[in-house]
């Protein structure tokens, strides 16, 4: 079975949620303490954007970039430390950009080169 679970920096949330909007905890993840961290952290700094009206998310825009940029490098670790979840299911992650309210894919995200 697989089941979706989307990145999305909701104001005030975990960051991580089932398809039907429920939160997902920590404690029902095999994330890393360090990676959840990292994703607690960039949801607080979504936290300005997800108050905006859509002329400041214009405005806003490079700012916003930047957070789905860091944003999806996040789907990617987390892809990667936990593709399962708790009942062995196959786990497909999807990103929610709450700056441009759309789902992102990664040809949507130009990413810079390192």
């Amino acid at each position: 079975m697989i089941i979706e679970l989307k990145i999305w920096a909701d104001i005030h949330s975990t960051g991580l949620f089932n398809m039907i909007g429920k939160q997902i905890f920590k404690e029902e993840t095999s994330i890393c303490s360090d990676t959840w961290k990292q994703l607690q952290e960039w949801v607080d700094k979504y936290d300005d954007i997800a108050l905006m009206e859509t002329e400041e998310r214009i405005a806003n825009n490079e700012l916003i970039n930047q957070l789905d940029r860091e944003g999806y490098k996040l789907l990617l670790k987390i892809k990667e430390e936990s593709p399962y979840d708790k009942n062995c299911n196959l786990i497909r992650y999807k990103y929610y950009s709450e700056g441009l309210l759309k789902y992102l894919h990664r040809a949507d995200i130009f990413f810079e080169e390192e």
